[in-house]
């Protein structure tokens, strides 16, 4: 027993021993893992980023859409804005051209927020990349697919303070038709400078610094005047051409200055904005040009716009119902009105500068140059808008939209005014003239399931062309135009 009982002490012994050693060979006992926590101080979906105290939110959508427009006869639509490229090169819209166009697109959402004693630091970004059909392509070797990365907004607010690429504080609502862009109402992305004062109970004042580049149209020395000859679609080539104007703009010399007074309660949401517009000509090259004596008198001028509107909640119909007015009035600075001679933000088209076969031809400025004293006659423009929307179930909704929008051309001798000129004599014939755009629309958007939207929007356009340019119906760009068009989207939030 003796003998049994000291092997047994020793494999114990033993046992201990080398479980000793491995102990001493272990690493020192590892820290928690940090699991990624929920940050709810900003509402759902907000996580800190591990290590730090900061709430990141990550979202976006990806779309799908696909696009229809025709114009007067049947022919493409007007491809409204200063890219006016067409499927064969030429410059009218005729059965060379797409009615259809389709997209798809991804977009991706990051907002970064933290507490500080100053109140909440935010920088938000959103950078989305489109595949679209190449309609409007200048080859139809190269109208498969264009590819297209851009951002959306990146801005940075802090204590007031907003810095960066944001919507305009001049802007109060981009409307509710969200599909095909009604061109009634301002909807401008904008590189800010701007500081917000809260004075409570929901209201705001704000004063920002507006890169200009984006909300100036443009001065033009020449209106697109062009010899009837140009107009004629007996040119032999089948298609109608032009002549564009000569531009006589100035470079940039001040931001966009831009004021607005918002309230946002319960109820609704209402405000009022102001911005003041420069205007600089440089005609040190247009001596050529006959008819200016004083292409060296270069003018620097002053534009302004006002814009108002309310929003009305109305859930006491239906949870979710909301009616939408706002109007502007911009004097030198039609930019401010909707109308827009650029591309408007994702690369739809904005309404400005508009040519076609057989309807509208018109060239939208924000001022022209008179030849003889070399001041800049400023344009004046204004439109109203209405949206309502409406939840037929809460997976159901349609909105009904409309808008009116006036231009009020300067009448300036030898540029916007060629009255008593007839084809064949070699007179000119000015794009520049008044006209009228009355727009109507309808959507509505089925969500199936939450966060996927499925929708149609149908969109009724029509330019009413003033002045009488053309006596013996010649010259065809004097005419009116009717633009119907519309979409369908589907697209899945996350």
């Amino acid at each position: 027993m003796s003998i049994v009982k000291s092997l047994l002490l020793g494999s114990a012994a033993g046992l201990v021993a080398v479980a000793s050693a491995q102990a001493a060979d272990l690493p020192a006992k590892s820290k928690a893992v940090e699991y990624v926590k929920v940050c709810d101080a900003y509402g759902a979906g907000f996580y800190y980023i591990p290590g730090t105290d900061v709430c990141l939110k990550v979202g976006g959508y990806l779309r799908a859409d696909y696009y229809t427009a025709f114009a007067n006869g049947g022919t493409a639509p007007l491809y409204i804005g200063q890219n006016n490229i067409t499927q064969d090169g030429n410059v009218s819209y005729d059965r060379a051209d797409d009615l259809t166009t389709t997209r798809a697109r991804v977009a991706i959402d990051l907002d970064a927020r933290t507490r500080t004693e100053y109140g909440t630091l935010r920088s938000y970004g959103r950078f989305y990349v489109s595949n679209d059909s190449a309609g409007g392509s200048s080859t139809l070797t190269n109208s498969v697919s264009s590819r297209a990365v851009d951002m959306d907004r990146a801005f940075i607010q802090f204590a007031g303070f907003t810095f960066g690429y944001v919507q305009s504080f001049f802007d109060f609502s981009t409307g509710l038709g969200t599909f095909v862009t009604a061109n009634v109402g301002s909807n401008k992305l904008n590189n800010v400078f701007a500081y917000t004062a809260s004075l409570g109970n929901g209201l705001s004042v704000t004063i920002a610094a507006e890169d200009a580049a984006n909300r100036r149209s443009q001065i033009q020395a020449r209106a697109g005047l062009t010899t009837p000859d140009t107009f004629d679609l007996d040119n032999g080539t089948g298609h109608v051409s032009y002549t564009d104007g000569t531009l006589a703009q100035a470079g940039l010399a001040m931001p966009e200055f831009v004021a607005n007074i918002r309230i946002d309660q319960s109820w609704g949401s209402a405000q009022l904005s102001g911005a003041i517009h420069q205007l600089r000509s440089d005609t040190s090259d247009l001596a050529q040009v006959a008819g200016f004596t004083r292409a060296e008198d270069n003018d620097t001028d002053y534009g302004f716009a006002i814009g108002a509107g309310i929003t009305f909640n109305l859930d006491s119909l239906t949870k979710g119902d909301q009616f939408i007015v706002q109007g502007s009035y911009a004097d030198g600075a039609t930019e401010y009105t909707g109308l827009s001679g650029q591309n408007q933000n994702g690369g739809r088209p904005g309404l400005g500068i508009i040519r076609g076969t057989s309807g509208a031809v018109v060239d939208l400025a924000d001022g022209y140059v008179d030849p003889v004293t070399g001041s800049i006659e400023k344009v004046s423009a204004w439109t109203i808008r209405a949206d309502f929307r409406h939840f037929w179930t809460p997976g159901l909704r349609s909105t009904l939209f409309g808008g009116y929008s006036s231009v009020d051309v300067p009448e300036v001798v030898g540029v916007t005014n060629y009255a008593g000129a007839t084809v064949g004599t070699g007179g000119y014939y000015s794009t520049a003239r008044d006209f009228n755009l009355y727009q109507i629309g309808f959507n509505t958007t089925w969500s199936p399931v939450r966060n996927l939207d499925i929708g149609v929007e149908l969109l009724y356009s029509k330019i009413d062309v003033g002045g009488d340019f053309d006596p013996d119906g010649k010259a065809y760009y004097q005419n009116d135009e009717d633009i119907f068009s519309g979409m369908l989207r589907v697209q899945r939030n996350f």
